[in-house]
């Protein structure tokens, strides 16, 4: 594959020749470093891999410039222009970096001559430190960090995609490392990258249409408090620097289905008219559909607290379009006594559903660790009296120890925000994983919000997902003995995994509901935990506990 949207970025500073690398991002526009061309006369870009004399040593104007000032700045990102347009296909961007991955760059570095040196690195960790994210060169006998590389697009040489740039190396000559830029952050600096980008939550030209007309929305509104007041999101918003990134922020960040109709209409409301405005309502009444009242999740709340003296408090409650609504006090039960408890209660509890003009609620336990592990509860009836199984309902599992716990309730609040970006589905092999490894590994990539284990883990694998803050988990707890390979998804952590990354973090109670009455695999298939323990729905606590 060829990837002729390499360029070579030459510029004169204090009369001495600066070289670096960029990339064409689309025909007319190149990003680089704002370090390779700060303070630059006469910059120059070079098409190296084009083999065409016509697309060298052409020149470019500094279009935009990010705050960087000085060495260990953030907003390393510059974009030129060009005077024309280039006949050259431009990079294919990606925000998503994964994690772990190899990836080339192709930079400039003194003594590489006119065409450059390719080099490859990793990451060193999924998360990033600041802005940037760690790289370290993939051997230590080749090219490794240094002058010349910056600006160079970070890509996968099979894909072609393009996550970030190269920003700067290690000062330390005994060190292979050095940090990028991966593109979520270069929009902070260049919102026009959004108009090249494949967002998924609006098509691309109805997109640009959008960032052109809110560019020309006056407003001195406080977009912050505005998103705050319309949705009351559990994790603070950041403070805005335009508004499009406060409407990017919503689009991306919130999961209410009519979120950007709700938003645009609230930043009318902020506005004094004018033909922006209008504008603006006319591509909604285009783009939008009307907004329509749709009710939240309603459930069936099953809480289950360990007394201090021995035996267990057991209560009740409901949410009804995600409004959590209390239940009666407290019961005192055995461990012997819990399931026919929950059976026998069962129906009175979905009369309160009924009575609210609701049906199939989520059936939420709420149990402590030592029973998550122990108690099926999915295995238990809804209606014993005529056979009717429970997991005909969605049936989840939740961790009560995070809800009396603030610092378990801050891991799991800080992950729960990064789910809402993208499902990042982290494959666990319970026969190989060492505890404090897994543990770290989680704790090293903040993505990591689902775990679809092999099998059954053992009481400290759970207790370190769980302390990782991971809100949703999921483990087949047989599958079919003897199957030949790939007849069942339940005996492989790769076909298994890819059952639940097929679908979004909403729909997998309703998936693994399907996955348990699945005919074509009735001895594995319903035997699924699923933990999917959601912070913005925190039930209210019971009448009285015992302290």
């Amino acid at each position: 594959m060829t990837h002729s949207w390499h360029a070579r970025v030459d510029g004169t500073r204090n009369g001495r020749r600066v070289t670096g690398a960029g990339l064409l991002v689309d025909a007319r526009h190149v990003l680089t470093c704002a370090h390779v061309v700060s303070g630059c006369s006469s910059i120059r870009v070079s098409f190296v891999q084009a083999d065409r004399p016509d697309l060298q040593d052409l020149p470019a104007d500094l279009g935009c410039a990010g705050p960087w000032r000085q060495p260990g700045d953030p907003g390393d990102v510059a974009v030129l222009s060009l005077a024309a347009d280039v006949a050259i296909e431009p990079a294919r961007l990606s925000l998503r970096v994964p994690a772990w991955a190899e990836f080339a760059v192709h930079g400039f570095p003194p003594d590489a001559g006119p065409f450059g040196a390719v080099m490859r690195l990793r990451t060193g960790s999924a998360s990033g430190i600041g802005e940037w994210l760690h790289v370290e060169a993939a051997t230590g006998h080749a090219e490794t960090p240094r002058a010349g590389f910056s600006g160079a697009g970070v890509f996968d040489e099979v894909t072609g995609h393009v996550y970030g740039m190269i920003s700067d190396a290690s000062a330390s000559q005994d060190r292979r490392t050095g940090r990028m830029i991966p593109l979520t952050e270069v929009r902070k600096y260049w919102e026009d990258l959004d108009d090249l980008l494949d967002l998924g939550w609006l098509g691309g030209e109805a997109r640009r249409k959008l960032r052109s007309i809110l560019r020309r929305i006056d407003t001195d509104a406080n977009l912050t408090e505005l998103v705050e007041a319309e949705f009351h999101p559990a994790i603070a918003p950041p403070v805005f620097r335009s508004v499009w990134h406060a409407t990017r922020y919503v689009a991306e960040d919130l999961y209410d289905d009519d979120r950007l109709g709700r938003f645009l209409q609230a930043l009318i409301s902020k506005t004094s008219g004018g033909p922006a405005v209008k504008a603006l309502r006319v591509w909604m009444d285009r783009h939008l559909e009307p907004p329509a009242s749709r009710p939240g999740i309603s459930s069936i709340v099953i809480r289950l607290d360990t007394k201090t003296k021995g035996g267990y408090e057991l209560s009740f409650s409901h949410f009804i379009d995600d409004k959590p609504y209390p239940g009666g006090a407290p019961t005192t039960v055995t461990r012997k006594r819990f399931r026919k408890e929950v059976e026998s209660a069962l129906n009175s509890l979905m009369a309160r559903i009924s009575r609210a003009g609701r049906d199939d609620p989520l059936i939420e336990f709420v149990l402590p660790r030592s029973l998550i592990l122990s108690e099926h509860v999915d295995e238990w009836y809804a209606c014993r009296e005529e056979e009717i199984p429970i997991a005909t309902y969605r049936v989840v599992v939740r961790d009560v120890a995070r809800l009396g716990n603030y610092i378990l309730q801050d891991q799991w609040r800080n992950r729960f925000k990064h789910l809402h970006r993208t499902v990042k589905i982290e494959k666990a092999d319970c026969s190989l994983l060492d505890p404090d490894e897994f543990y770290r590994r989680l704790l090293s990539d903040k993505d990591a919000c689902v775990i679809v284990y092999s099998g059954v883990p053992d009481s400290t694998i759970l207790h370190k997902g769980l302390n990782a803050g991971v809100p949703v988990m999921v483990w087949p707890r047989s599958s079919c003995k003897g199957a030949a390979p790939g007849e069942c998804p339940y005996g492989s952590l790769d076909a298994f995994a890819t059952l639940i990354d097929a679908n979004g973090y909403h729909e997998l109670p309703e998936v693994v509901r399907r996955l348990r009455f699945d005919p074509t695999h009735a001895h594995c298939g319903p035997r699924l935990t699923l933990i999917w323990d959601d912070p913005t729905r925190i039930p209210d606590p019971p009448t009285f506990v015992e302290e």
